[in-house]
């Protein structure tokens, strides 16, 4: 941070918040870089009479944990995301009570690997760090404070390392291990004189990245050789948030097409079905000279309910070409996990729809659109011809929002998350020789798939060398 922006870690800066009307005050969480499991808190004191002992403060904790490397995994127990938010309450000395009084300022604390995720529970006895730079055992700078130019929104950064140098306190640390913003019901209400302003520039790169492999059976709803190679996709999306409300503000998806091993002609698109095609304000699509007819020359492809991308109607054109797609989002509206592909998390799937990248191939483009095939669960775009589902072995049922599934259990198309397509056993996703099962090829496949993935999470990771492609 020192490197990049000095101004904000030097001697003479303000970061105190000093309320002048009585203010309701939100918390709102942007992002956190810490892999420790840290709790944030605050306290207020009369202004201009700012703390010199800790033992003289009343800390009340805020968000009990703040880490987002887990936010995905099984322990969601206290966990923050992206826009979570609560209602900061005035502790007067006998309650709390809904209203900050003027006269009072606010300050920051963060408790280091102070959540005990096996209990579910803050321990007490971990170091502590304060905004204030006289709190902490050296004098650290621990917090950055700036503001946006209107000076009534106010975001803050904190910083947990344990290796600043006590004869240099502005060095170490990016000030990301907890990232929020203060909202205010009166805008005016508070005195920010002397707090940084925003750059023009964002403050780091506030945005997440996925990727992953596509894979395509275009036998479907028949069987054929189920070699699940007929169309194979590495897919990227980088999804930028904005720096102060933590709100998508841009999506950029990139597919490359990188295997073909189809003999009829097959086209590639995706929906992000379950959002509307109000929410995205303007749309570029980099395609290498390569459109689809199914588009009409449009961005979107019309007479969709949801925003549909068909980015090539016959993969032997395509193949290896990048196609990258850069969607700017309507402001302040959707979070991240609206446009987070494949989720592993039960707990955002009961939220937020999985189906916002939604892939599919069109098979035997030159003579239909209408048949659709999508990886397994999800829905068909609108212009799905669905007489196709229960034809020969499909085994689809919409009316419980099962899809393009056959008689085994087994899907027509897979998605794989942080693998690429390679020749390095248990590193990348091998292609199964032409004419060979996938399930000789991946001797654990059926058990992942006939599971809809509870067994065999590495089943790529144990090819049958004999039966995938080894040299490119």
């Amino acid at each position: 941070m020192e490197n990049i922006y000095p101004q904000y870690v030097g001697d003479d800066v303000n970061i105190e918040i000093n309320i002048v009307k009585p203010t309701k005050i939100g918390l709102v969480m942007l992002t956190s870089t810490a892999t420790k499991q840290n709790t944030v808190g605050y306290f207020t004191y009369p202004t201009n009479q700012k703390p010199t002992d800790a033992s003289n403060i009343t800390p009340i904790i805020a968000y009990p944990r703040i880490s987002t490397t887990v936010c995905n995994s099984s322990s969601t127990a206290g966990s923050m995301y992206t826009g979570d938010r609560v209602e900061l309450k005035y502790w007067n000395g006998t309650e709390f009570v809904d209203e900050f009084p003027a006269g009072v300022s606010i300050a920051w604390f963060m408790l280091d690997s102070s959540f005990d995720r096996n209990n579910s529970k803050i321990l007490n006895n971990k170091r502590t760090f304060y905004s204030i730079r006289e709190l902490n055992n050296s004098g650290e700078h621990r917090t950055i404070a700036l503001k946006d130019k209107s000076g009534q929104v106010v975001v803050f950064g904190m910083e947990d390392a344990t290796n600043f140098a006590p004869t240099d306190n502005t060095k170490q640390g990016n000030f990301g291990d907890a990232v929020f913003y203060l909202d205010f019901s009166d805008g005016k209400s508070i005195e920010t004189d002397g707090v940084e302003d925003l750059p023009d520039a964002p403050l780091g790169d506030l945005y997440t990245s996925s990727r992953g492999i596509l894979s395509f059976e275009d036998y479907w709803p028949a069987k054929g050789d189920y070699d699940m190679n007929d169309m194979i996709i590495e897919y990227k999306r980088d999804i930028y948030k904005n720096v102060l409300t933590g709100k998508v503000q841009k999506i950029v998806d990139t597919f490359v097409p990188k295997h073909n091993g189809a003999t009829t002609q097959n086209g590639f698109g995706y929906q992000l079905t379950g959002i509307s095609n109000s929410d995205i304000v303007k749309i570029t699509i980099e395609s290498e000279g390569i459109t689809s007819k199914f588009m009409e020359g449009q961005k979107l492809e019309p007479g969709q309910d949801y925003p549909t991308i068909i980015l090539f109607d016959d993969i032997k054109t395509a193949l290896n070409k990048t196609f990258t797609v850069t969607m700017d989002i309507v402001k302040e509206k959707l979070p991240e996990q609206a446009f987070t592909p494949f989720f592993n998390s039960e707990h955002w799937e009961k939220i937020y729809s999985k189906f916002n990248l939604n892939p599919f191939i069109i098979i035997s483009s030159n003579i239909e659109r209408g048949k659709e095939a999508h990886i397994v669960k999800f829905p068909p775009t609108q212009k799905m011809d669905r007489s196709y589902f229960n034809d020969k072995f499909d085994k689809s049922n919409p009316e419980i929002g099962l899809y393009y599934v056959n008689d085994e259990n087994l899907p027509t198309g897979l998605q794989l998350s942080g693998v690429s397509i390679g020749t390095t056993k248990g590193k990348d996703f091998l292609i199964p020789i032409e004419k060979t099962s996938i399930k000789e090829a991946y001797p654990k496949f059926e058990a992942w798939a006939s599971s809809f993935g509870a067994k065999e999470s590495t089943w790529w990771q144990s090819p049958n060398m004999s039966k995938v492609i080894t040299a490119k």
